[in-house]
């Protein structure tokens, strides 16, 4: 790529943001791991490609690969004795032409080692390495490795530049991942502090179903027994927004439904319940998604509106009267 003309340049930056764009919405880090390997490999023309992950409990890094359809896992210790351990622990990035020459290493860090464990027992030959450490506003999160270019070239100084790019998206995908996790705990925290589950069973739960807010109430209910109104309570509590679960006798009045398309309100999860003084009660499955409330406010017409924190089932099945009322 040393003679890369600006059209090839342009054409690897598109590829490069495509990837970056799948970073970001990634739904969790198995997607970043297993699903963009291939295009990441492809773009450097790469025979081998890990992407590590931190795992500062154990100070190690860890990554997961794919074969048949079982998912492994490789771990590396975050010192000198690794390339990837080298690149975690001194946060920079490394571009070696041969992997089997300690003088080149010792370029890098007097003790900077290459594990031959894998090529021995594999049989496969690694001679080129290029590495990025993977971080996020000064916090390391993981590193990119890419190993031998197919056609035995280095890699030049343009996928050295690349590379750190991947890794600057990879840094925001990574902390992405764990923003969502986090948030996840904390608006089910609350049953951990009623003794009704510990911390442990609760990340269980979290990696289980990929932070995903309907499944984790799904396992919490059919799998650990937890009572619909606790699980209201804990999320009233993380919102600071008061609940309200289906009740029949509820009649939602017709003049509020004018308008109004059922069909997108079950899609949406949102749902008029009652007007009372001027002010407008609304079933939101989370009333901290500003974009979502500046539409029911335009929908009704009305910026006064009281939100009513509602799980996804209970507003289905208002939703479902509605199809009735306006139907007959």
């Amino acid at each position: 790529m040393e003679n890369m003309t600006s059209k090839n340049e342009l054409a690897y930056k598109t590829k490069i943001l495509r990837i970056t764009n799948q970073i970001h919405t990634a739904q969790d880090l198995d997607e970043i791991f297993i699903q963009l390997h291939g295009q990441i490999m492809e773009l450097f023309d790469a025979e081998r490609l890990t992407i590590y992950a931190v795992d500062t409990e154990k100070n190690e890094l860890f990554s997961k690969y794919k074969i048949g359809d079982e998912i492994k896992e490789i771990r590396v210790k975050i010192n000198k004795r690794s390339i990837s351990g080298f690149v975690a622990f001194s946060r920079t990035s490394v571009n070696i032409k041969d992997a089997y020459n300690d003088e080149e290493l010792k370029r890098y860090d007097p003790e900077l080692g290459f594990n031959q464990t894998y090529d021995t027992q594999s049989g496969f030959r690694t001679k080129q390495v290029l590495a990025s450490a993977i971080i996020f506003k000064e916090e390391i999160l993981g590193v990119l490795q890419l190993i031998n270019k197919k056609n035995g070239d280095p890699f030049d100084h343009y996928d050295l530049s690349f590379v750190k790019e991947v890794a600057r998206s990879l840094g925001i995908g990574f902390c992405n991942q764990g923003f969502r996790q986090k948030k996840i705990f904390e608006k089910f925290s609350f049953l951990i502090r009623k003794s009704l589950m510990t911390e442990q069973e609760l990340r269980s739960i979290i990696e289980k179903t990929k932070a995903e807010d309907r499944y984790m109430i799904l396992i919490l209910r059919q799998e650990h027994g937890i009572e619909k109104k606790d699980i209201l309570d804990a999320l009233s509590h993380y919102y600071y927004c008061p609940f309200l679960e289906y009740d029949p006798k509820i009649t939602i009045d017709r003049k509020l439904l004018m308008g109004l398309d059922a069909d997108l309100l079950t899609q949406k999860l949102w749902i008029p319940i009652r007007k009372e003084n001027d002010i407008v009660e609304v079933l939101i499955d989370d009333p901290t998604n500003i974009q979502k409330v500046n539409e029911i406010k335009a929908s009704l017409r009305t910026p006064n509106v009281r939100l009513l924190l509602g799980l996804p089932e209970d507003i289905l099945r208002y939703a479902h009267g509605i199809k009735y009322l306006t139907n007959h």
